[in-house]
């Protein structure tokens, strides 16, 4: 219990291995031996926990990773090389997943709330510790309090003590309190009749083993839980990445429990502390239970939300991971929150511009250069490159960017009204809602709708596909006379795709809703267009 919460214990297994091969002295390996020693390092460490599958999952891609090195190349280094590195990602990647899962729960949640809340904020009952301290960093379950939180969208936050050993009180007490998250500690058994006072909108946990039915294996308590806040009518929501979940497994029935030392419940401080139970005592101490799917109102991951179909007590999550990986299926309206900026980590950083800067042609050059998927579209390097700015608005910087391969174009949002100055203040977040408009009509009507090659939040900058001459920005073809026989026909197609396929007739309510509540923040744009008009 070093490690606790299934994605930190992939990560820690990943990077101890990771810190192993730094130092070791593999002169006299083939890559073979590289392979075998890292498949019986990781079979080793999988050993260790489990229940947590994401220990399972990583075990999985890292030994590929290690198989295809070999494949490339007949040195040991090679292939220890690819090992870290792939272990690395990981470590990055798990904190742009915990922060994708809490940008989904907390936009979901508002979205079926915000009629009977109004302005109040959420109040959250919690489980277990799911913070920076069970993950990588931010956290599932207590990365949905953490958006919430940023967006003044939360009440408070209760937290159970987690007998017998006290992750709670110890752990996420602690990281609420560090962060000035406004939060009450109650005891396990006190639960039931919070929820009952009606003290309680909603109950979010994080899960170490989702089957595919959407059957949760979590700290143990997270049943007890469930069941209370089934009886009164509370919606219980497990937040977790997709990694946490084995399709293999049919049923929660085939999850393995783990069974924890008789101590942590003789003993007080979780086993540390002087004896309290009787000596001779029997003991039946699981670490985990689990949750039945049909106790769980939505699985909430960085993809989306899972919600079940009408009538249905399981989760179709193969269906959801198919959608996931196939926008354009029919499947992607269980997608709450729409397509994900899967290559930008930067799109799912904390909501805020402290790196801001406006770039100028220099300055974007430089931009361009340290981020490789633009440098390599455009081909060559900086000194190949020509790039002048176009924006012919009031509001945004626009350059057109061409190098010897490739060309696109460069949008950044300024902090103000361009055209007026610093005294007009504006929101970068409008190029936050501009890109995931691009990125969804993008799935909906790609032939009539540029694609997006990257989007950066901090910098609140787009780069998308550049239409090359004789395209013209249209307001000076239809100025000068020009004709556009198909202009029709494109826009009404364009807009019967997109605004049938958002709409309440193509999909359901509670996800009709969470789109709203997602885009629901682009109010100072909004506003400056009904103010211009």
């Amino acid at each position: 219990m070093v490690v606790r919460g299934a994605p930190a214990i992939a990560i820690s297994a990943a990077l101890s291995l990771a810190v192993e091969l730094v130092h070791r002295d593999y002169a006299n390996e083939s890559a073979e031996d590289a392979f075998v020693y890292l498949q019986n390092r990781l079979n080793y460490l999988t050993s260790s926990r489990p229940t947590a599958v994401n220990l399972v999952d990583a075990s999985t891609k890292l030994q590929d990773v290690a198989r295809e090195a070999v494949l490339l190349s007949s040195q040991a280094g090679f292939v220890f090389e690819a090992y870290v590195e792939a272990a690395e990602n990981m470590l990055v990647a798990d904190i742009a997943t915990n922060k994708a899962i809490g940008e989904n729960g907390a936009n979901h949640l508002l979205s079926v709330s915000q009629e009977s809340r109004g302005s109040k904020g959420l109040n959250i009952l919690t489980h277990c510790n799911t913070g920076s301290l069970a993950t990588a960093g931010y956290g599932t379950a207590l990365g949905v309090i953490r958006s919430l939180h940023s967006l003044r969208k939360l009440e408070a936050v209760f937290l159970t003590e987690t007998r017998p050993y006290n992750q709670g009180s110890r752990l996420t007490a602690y990281e609420l309190v560090h962060e000035k998250i406004p939060a009450t500690l109650v005891a396990d058994s006190a639960a039931a009749s919070l929820q009952m006072a009606g003290r309680v909108d909603a109950v979010i946990v994080g899960a170490d083993r989702i089957a595919a039915n959407g059957d949760t294996a979590n700290k143990i308590g997270t049943y007890s839980l469930a069941l209370a806040a089934f009886h009164h009518g509370i919606p219980f929501y497990v937040a977790a990445p997709l990694t946490s979940i084995d399709i293999s497994l049919p049923s929660g029935n085939r999850i393995e429990i783990e069974q924890r030392s008789p101590v942590e419940l003789t003993h007080s401080h979780g086993g540390h502390g002087p004896q309290i139970a009787a000596t001779g005592i029997s003991v039946w101490n699981p670490a985990f239970d689990v949750t039945p799917a049909k106790l769980i109102t939505a699985i909430i991951t960085e993809k989306g939300i899972i919600c079940k179909k009408d009538g249905c007590a399981d989760f179709d999550i193969q269906a959801f991971i198919s959608g996931a990986a196939n926008p354009s299926s029919s499947v992607k309206v269980v997608q709450a929150n729409g397509p994900v900026f899967e290559s930008d980590v930067t799109f799912n950083a904390e909501l805020n511009h402290n790196k801001y800067f406006p770039l100028d042609e220099i300055s974007l050059l430089s931009y361009i250069e340290s981020v490789p998927k633009l440098a390599e579209r455009l081909g060559g390097n900086k000194s190949h490159w020509k790039l002048r700015e176009v924006g012919d608005g009031n509001l945004n910087y626009v350059f057109i960017v061409i190098g010897p391969a490739g060309s696109f174009v460069v949008k950044q949002a300024l902090p103000y009204v361009r055209c007026v100055g610093e005294s007009w203040p504006l929101s970068l977040d409008r190029s936050y809602y501009e890109a995931n408009a691009l990125k969804e009509h993008g799935l909906l009507s790609p032939e009539h709708v540029p694609e997006v090659y990257h989007f950066d939040y901090q910098m609140a900058l787009t780069v998308m596909h550049y239409l090359e001459p004789p395209h013209i920005i249209l307001r000076k073809g239809l100025l000068a006379g020009t004709v556009y026989p198909l202009l029709a026909e494109h826009m009404s197609d364009y807009m019967a795709k997109t605004l049938f396929n958002t709409s309440l007739v193509a999909i359901p309510t509670t996800i009709h809703k969470s789109r709203v509540a997602k885009f629901s923040g682009n109010v100072s744009l909004c506003r400056l267009t009904e103010q211009v008009l």
